[in-house]
């Protein structure tokens, strides 16, 4: 990522200042396309909607333990929560490109 980023709920019109802010890493809101996800659930009942709807609320799960624990990307904690966080994203991401793809 560059040293600059924007961003946006993902409302069409930022899609036209990628041309014009070049340098600028654009940036969506995970709430927001979480709002996506679950309206495609809601009209169509769309399975792999529900399973990014699950996928995002591991991952609220993780960060309200790290909140919980006031734990930061800073804090240095034991080898085992790393290990334990480490295989918690790896199995998230394996899940979200078997899907993706």
């Amino acid at each position: 990522m560059g040293s600059s980023a924007l961003q946006s709920d993902g409302f069409n019109v930022y899609m036209y200042l990628d041309n014009e802010l070049i340098n600028i890493d654009h940036l969506c809101c995970l709430a927001h396309a979480r709002a996506k996800f679950k309206y495609a659930l809601e009209q169509g009942n769309d399975e792999d909607a529900e399973y990014f709807l699950r996928l995002i609320a591991m991952l609220y799960e993780l960060e309200e333990e790290y909140r919980l624990r006031h734990l930061t990307s800073e804090t240095d904690t034991t080898k085992k929560t790393r290990r334990k966080d480490s295989q918690d994203h790896t199995s998230v991401t394996a899940k979200a490109g078997q899907t993706s793809g």
